[in-house]
């Protein structure tokens, strides 16, 4: 049976295509009526080949090289001197690992070590690495892991991958740090 390619990653067959209808979307009388296929067997698998091709960054390793801000947001968080001393002095490791629905993400350095599990889109406790109990949700759009922290101080972090490097983008208010790790 012939392949066509409906959403650039090609390989779907004609067979999935049988209860595609054409939809005509409003045009000017000036313009040609366009057709566009819609189905939800081809938006699954357009969205399972976008979601596997965005997840290049399980199992690599990311080690901090650049840090921007952070001890601004450490101050936020309310942590004391000792800690953002210490926070501020290690570079730590990252690294997202996947089993079935359930990632962990594990953060290393000499200093402590955090380790999260949890499924995209569901609610989890969290106690973060300084000591705060927070209810946490994280969300994956593309290549962007995104973490809400509900709590007495919310905040939010952003964690862009690519090839070769992880910028984590971390809010309180308005606070920002920044904080680049390179791929190991």
């Amino acid at each position: 049976m012939p392949k066509v390619s409906l959403c650039g990653a090609g390989g779907i067959s004609l067979g999935l295509i049988n209860s595609i209808k054409a939809v005509r979307p409003p045009h000017s009388p000036t313009s040609a009526p366009k057709k566009r296929f819609e189905s939800p067997s081809v938006n699954l698998v357009c969205r399972f080949k976008k979601s596997f091709k965005k997840m290049s960054f399980i199992g690599k390793k990311y080690k901090l090289e650049k840090s921007e801000n952070f001890d601004e947001y450490m101050k936020e968080l309310g942590v004391g001197m000792i800690m953002r001393k210490a926070g501020n002095s290690v570079s730590p490791t990252v690294e997202v690992t996947q089993d079935g629905d359930t990632y962990t993400l594990t953060t290393t350095s000499t200093f402590k070590t955090s380790t999260i599990s949890f499924k995209l889109g569901e609610e989890f406790d969290e106690e973060t690495l300084d000591g705060r109990k927070v209810k946490s949700i994280i969300t994956l759009e593309g290549n962007k892991l995104t973490q809400e922290q509900k709590g007495d101080k919310p905040s939010t972090i952003v964690r862009e991958f690519t090839d070769g490097e992880l910028i984590t983008t971390l809010t309180i208010g308005s606070v920002k740090s920044v904080r680049t790790y390179k791929a190991v």
